[in-house]
């Protein structure tokens, strides 16, 4: 089977050697058959360390862009722009890529990649052919004012262009935690997506990627399903 060629992105407050280290259970299964070559790519904001990071990971910590992104905040949109191009940059340098892999943060950025490559270029193929999502959300954002139900803030909501412009033809693999405090979010992403191109797998623990060796062979095996129907296997 063809090698697939992913742009994996980490999570607010890593880098790509915490990344690295997150994958290392799933890397060792895909490396059985080279299923996977995973091409690691390293955000510009300097940021806090995120969270279950502090304690076993070493700095530097960085993210993609100010997160959560603050509504109607100029200096934030500015952000989410720099980064867009950033990544846009190294698809054009190191590219293509067969797909991508997002973790939380990295994730939010991966969809509103692919909804923004879609609005501004319909009739070209999309920018991934397949994407993985690891406790990943939609593109968001943080309001400090009271929302339409009247709860206060600080409260998150949706980019509701990233919402009402599904990605199509674009295979998806959605990986959530139970116990994760992005459920929610990590659901909301699975069910806008075309249902008979989304697969799912619900693991027990947080937000984390699982590392042991049944959900790694689990998640391999997805992702092997995956390369077949795109290899047209």
């Amino acid at each position: 089977m063809p090698q697939l060629r992913f742009l994996c992105l980490h999570g607010a407050g890593t880098n790509t050697d915490i990344l690295r280290s997150q994958l290392g259970a799933l890397s060792r299964e895909l490396s059985n058959d080279q299923t996977a070559d995973l091409h690691f790519l390293e955000g510009g904001v300097d940021s806090p360390p995120g969270p279950g990071v502090l304690g076993y990971y070493d700095g530097p910590y960085f993210s993609w862009y100010n997160w959560p992104p603050v509504l109607g905040s100029s200096e934030d949109a500015q952000s989410i722009r720099e980064a867009y191009e950033m990544v846009d940059e190294v698809i054009e340098e190191d590219g293509p890529f067969d797909g991508v892999i997002g973790f939380s943060h990295g994730g939010a950025l991966a969809h509103g990649l692919m909804v923004r490559h879609e609005l501004q270029r319909p009739h070209d193929p999309p920018l991934f052919r397949c994407a993985i999502f690891f406790n990943s959300m939609p593109p968001l954002f943080r309001t400090d004012k009271d929302d339409a139900n009247g709860v206060a803030g600080p409260c998150i909501i949706y980019d509701k262009l990233a919402l009402q412009n599904s990605v199509c033809g674009v295979l998806s693999l959605h990986v959530v935690g139970q116990k994760d405090f992005a459920y929610e979010h990590s659901m909301a992403l699975y069910k806008d997506w075309e249902p008979n191109s989304a697969m799912l797998i619900v693991h027990e623990r947080g937000h984390v990627i699982p590392s042991d060796v049944k959900t790694a062979r689990l998640i391999a095996k997805e992702i092997r399903e995956m390369a077949a129907r795109l290899m047209g296997v």
